[in-house]
């Protein structure tokens, strides 16, 4: 605790007090630190950067007297007369018809060249390289523990198949590589207003299902809730044909929906 000391006369002990703590507060003022923190003085020579100065100068002092000499030669060109005269006639090099000769040679022998090479025949068959990329991928998913994705191109060599993207009021829920009958598929779910359509790809060979329900019986397959994988595990080739099976009978489910082979399928059959 911080007790006063006993004082006879309180005025003048708050004096003193009060000039105490001046004398305190100016000492603190008047104090120099014992750091040198003063800027550090400007030095001339690395303000001015003399040496870049004299590059430069150097430079066009080059620069100016190149145009110079250039100027001095155009205005020599500018004022010397052509000569008009008449050519004589000089003698032509004794190998002129030897070097004629070689180069009509040359030419021969670069077009036989020019005529084998077109009319030989490649020793590559792009429709090999095709076949051989099937194989390879067949056993890589063969050999796989997960399913093949790398590599999924269809036929890359022919003209590829751009498919335009889904119209408005319909969306793609789900798409998956799925193996089906040990076949890989590509399949995808498009959700409408009413409707659920099934579109399921071969990616070997590009074949193309279809299969259409509506969308209150897809939730009734679904128990209620948006599981398109419950969907998939029920779909099936049949006869070439897209079949969807109910998992508990074991039965082809009567839900009003087409499931016929439509072979590489139209986008308006698909949207429409």
């Amino acid at each position: 605790m911080d007790r006063s000391l006993p004082s006879a006369n309180k005025i003048l002990y708050k004096k003193w007090q009060s000039d105490d703590k001046e004398k305190h507060y100016r000492h603190l003022r008047d104090a120099r630190p014992i750091v040198d923190i003063k800027t550090p003085g400007n030095f001339s020579h690395i303000k001015n950067k003399a040496k870049r100065d004299q590059l430069l100068e150097d430079r066009f002092t080059e620069i100016e007297r190149e145009n110079r000499i250039l100027l001095e030669k155009m205005h020599n060109i500018f004022q010397t007369k052509k000569s008009v005269g008449i050519k004589k006639n000089q003698k032509g090099s004794l190998n002129f018809g030897y070097r004629k000769k070689v180069m009509n040679q040359i030419n021969t022998e670069n077009r036989q060249l020019l005529a084998r090479l077109k009319n030989k025949s490649s020793c590559y068959s792009a429709r090999e390289w095709e076949k051989d990329r099937k194989n390879t991928e067949k056993r890589l998913r063969s050999m796989g523990e997960y399913p093949y994705l790398i590599g999924n191109r269809g036929n890359s060599s022919l003209k590829p198949h751009r498919i335009p993207p889904p119209p408005s009021g319909i969306s793609l829920v789900f798409k998956r590589e799925i193996p089906i009958r040990g076949r890989w598929f590509v399949i995808e779910i498009f959700k409408m207003s009413s409707m659920v359509k099934i579109k399921v790809e071969d990616i070997e060979d590009g074949e193309t299902f279809s299969l259409k329900l509506r969308l209150t019986d897809a939730y009734d397959i679904m128990g209620g809730v948006p599981n398109w994988e419950a969907i998939i595990r029920q779909l099936d080739l049949e006869n070439g044909e897209l079949v969807l099976y109910q998992a508990q009978e074991n039965s082809f489910s009567g839900f009003g929906y087409t499931n016929k082979t439509i072979g590489h399928i139209d986008l308006e059959d698909l949207y429409g």
